[in-house]
């Protein structure tokens, strides 16, 4: 990997070239910037990966042209890595934060990658960092990486953002339509009490009101243009054939299925990664063959997943570590650089691979990784993650309880509680006595939930019905102890599905359906066939927060021939909530 340095030229300093660098904050009109670029810019690069920003990067050492513009997701730092000889200036685009958070709720509900719930649920967990996440993972971050930027618009004064753009870049914008907008079928009930509560307690409208008070609008001169932009290109025939033949069939006809041949039949290396991406998400076995070519597509700087569960021979973890190496010889070690998101992401892989399990290696990994980016919230969350699963819970929860001080997460405050409970006798107890600074966070979307509870979707533990109710006992120990601890408060005549260690006080419940472990639904458990008669006219899930639902689909799918009965989860919010108060998110 080239690191650049800028050159003389017969010993005299050669004029810095000008760099534009778009810093594309998702949800915040990319798509249409983007768009907007290209046209006036032949040689824009929109940049998908961190890998191709680096390839970019190498480029630019010997491009001609005085002027050079690119932006995507994964574009910080470059200024590090290109140096002197260009003269980098970044720009980027800010939206109100409530409307990027509910955009990213309804783009992910539409996905399905949101299983229930509601806006309110989401926001219990992502109380508007969507921003700070993005620009360095705290507000003082994002705000000394911000003051160096040399424009920022915002898309609620678009057509002003777009001009004054122009002017930056030295050239006549019109104003743009908005491209890739999400579709919001299921619109918030009413935005203004969420924004009343959230812009006085949100890093990001701190944020965003700090620098849209400086901004001046400016009408634009120049008559609006009128056209379409094409979002997405057509599909290769080829590969749309490919994804209906496979997304239709069932886990046994996958695991039948000609993956090499098919991949190896697209020559397309975007159409390639696509598929093998598409793979590794099933967890599929791959050849030799076709690992080699996802490190192709990768050092290519194609959008392609590394699986690592496929890293279980040398060979592959080889492979995959020396590009790790490369990434962390690179110049720009800054936490929020677009090296430092890589060379982490990399990390993780490397570390939760069965060859690194094998050999015992995933601590050192995780701790020389963080020795090298030691202020990258990234890291440092993986660091933690290694330390719980190793079993070393003291030092994962000094990692932890740093973390929380600086970014006020809900679902780090939840990793701290579930390993710090673990084990003990009275969880409930303890838990709540932990100190003030784990807590917050909690705290803190508690208050939230109560203000805004009349705009949630959420029913009172209180005022379930008087029905045969199936509890599912997910999660850390503790939530289910709460829910036992207030189930004297529902007229529900609740039984439960829970794991067999440890064994549970059956009087809290009707009836006990063990497993042991890990649930398995293919399993024969002795109760299978009385649990299929059994009339449930309700079911809870017990969870550690609105994300972790989408990891509960092993119950949800051997609760097919309850489809059409209610489904609620209940979580971690509750363990810090009056018994009066407590809630289920509504999933359906």
């Amino acid at each position: 990997m080239s690191k650049l340095k800028a050159k003389d030229m017969d010993g005299v300093s050669a004029k810095p070239k000008q760099l534009f660098i778009f810093d594309h904050i998702p949800k915040c009109a990319g798509m249409s910037l983007h768009a907007l670029l290209k046209e006036h810019f032949p040689q824009y690069r929109h940049l998908n990966s961190a890998t191709e920003t680096r390839n970019y990067a190498i480029e630019l050492e010997s491009a001609e042209g005085d002027i050079h513009i690119c932006g995507g997701h994964h574009v910080y730092g470059i200024h590090e890595v290109v140096g002197s000889k260009y003269e980098s200036q970044y720009f980027t685009f800010l939206r109100d934060p409530l409307q990027v958070a509910y955009s990213f709720f309804s783009y992910n509900k539409n996905l399905k990658s949101v299983l229930g719930g509601s806006f309110i649920d989401y926001l219990y967990d992502n109380q508007l960092a969507n921003f700070t996440n993005h620009l360095g993972g705290t507000l003082d971050l994002a705000m000394v990486r911000l003051d160096g930027y040399g424009f920022i618009g915002f898309t609620e004064s678009m057509s002003s953002s777009v001009y004054q753009l122009g002017l930056f870049l030295g050239k006549e914008f019109r104003d743009i339509p908005h491209n890739n907008k999400t579709d919001h079928k299921e619109k918030c009930k009413s935005m203004d009490p969420l924004k009343s509560y959230f812009s006085q307690k949100s890093c990001d409208y701190e944020l965003f009101n700090h620098y849209k008070n400086r901004f001046v609008e400016i009408k634009p001169s120049l008559p609006t243009a009128k056209r379409s932009a094409k979002i997405m290109d057509k599909q290769n025939e080829v590969v749309a054939g490919w994804f209906e033949s496979i997304t239709q069939g069932t886990p046994k006809d996958l695991s039948n299925y000609d993956f090499d041949s098919a991949i190896k039949s697209v020559p397309d290396l975007k159409e390639k990664s696509r598929l093998i991406s598409f793979v590794s998400k099933l967890n599929i076995n791959i050849s030799d063959a076709i690992f080699d070519e996802s490190i192709q597509c990768y050092v290519a700087g194609e959008q392609v997943r590394l699986n690592p569960n496929t890293l279980d021979s040398k060979y592959r973890f080889d492979a995959v570590y020396g590009i790790y190496m490369d990434w962390c010889s690179y110049p720009s070690c800054r936490a929020d650089s677009f090296v430092a998101y890589e060379a982490t992401t990399l990390a993780a892989i490397l570390i939760n691979s069965p060859y690194a399990q094998q050999k015992g290696i995933a601590i050192e990994l995780a701790e020389k990784h963080h020795d090298l980016f030691p202020d990258t919230p990234l890291s440092t969350s993986l660091l933690s993650l290694v330390y719980r699963k190793s079993g070393e819970s003291k030092k994962c929860l000094d990692v932890v309880e740093d973390i929380i001080s600086k970014t006020k997460s809900v679902a780090m405050a939840n990793e701290y509680i579930a390993t710090y409970s673990f084990g003990l006798e009275k969880p409930l107890q303890e838990v709540r006595g932990l100190k003030k600074s784990i807590l917050e966070p909690h705290h803190n979307g508690v208050r939230f939930l109560q203000e805004l509870f009349p705009y949630s979707e959420r029913v009172l533990l209180r005022e379930l019905a008087d029905e045969n109710t199936l509890v599912i006992r997910s999660g850390p120990m503790l939530i289910l102890e709460d829910l036992i601890e207030a189930i004297d408060i529902s007229p529900a005549n609740m039984s439960i599905m829970t794991s067999d260690s440890p064994p549970l006080k059956d009087e809290a419940f009707r009836t006990v359906y063990y497993f042991d472990g890990w649930f398995q639904p293919s399993a024969d458990y002795s109760w299978k066939d009385s649990f299929k008669e059994s009339r449930f006219e309700t079911v809870i899930l017990l969870c550690s927060s609105f994300a972790s639902l989408n990891s509960l689909h092993n119950f949800i799918n051997y609760l097919s021939h309850l489809k059409n009965v209610p489904l609620f989860a209940y979580p971690m919010s509750n363990v810090f909530t009056p018994k009066t108060h407590k809630s289920l998110i509504k999933i359906r």
